[in-house]
């Protein structure tokens, strides 16, 4: 049952409007569901990009956790950068083919390597996420 208008406000010096409340929410609802898809839209595509980056014979796969958690397991042909040191080692990076696909335990550390290498100049530089979604991808 929809009730109907209600005011909103009535403070002095305040634009008093009015609005169906069930109207209202059916709105948000229908923005949120839009704005979700939408969002699941953009997550596809860039998993498929970042797939065929992956999988560019010409990538360098970079994983950028610490010597520790990549001796557990890692991508076979990755090259290991703690986060630590990619500062550091930027002249390093410079000199890597491209595509360059960083990787780390979820894609926090990651993700950071690559806005700080792509603040630097470097191109075609990607977050590829956790190194086991990266090894998912990998000739997928």
């Amino acid at each position: 049952m929809c009730e109907g208008p209600e005011r909103i406000s009535d403070e002095p010096g305040s634009i008093a409007f009015f609005f169906h409340r069930e109207k209202a929410s059916q709105g948000i609802v229908n923005f949120q569901l839009k704005t979700l898809a939408f969002s699941i839209e953009i997550n596809r595509k860039k998993k498929r990009m970042i797939s065929d980056k992956v999988n560019d014979p010409k990538a360098t796969i970079v994983d950028v956790r610490t010597p520790g958690e990549f001796a557990e397991g890692h991508l076979e042909g990755t090259i290991n950068i703690p986060l630590d040191q990619v500062e550091r080692r930027i002249d390093e990076f410079r000199g890597m083919s491209r595509p360059l696909i960083l990787c780390c335990r979820s894609g926090a550390r990651s993700g950071n390597a690559a806005a700080y290498l792509t603040s630097q100049g470097l191109e075609d530089v990607h977050n590829g996420g956790g190194w086991i979604d990266v090894r998912a991808m990998k000739n997928s």
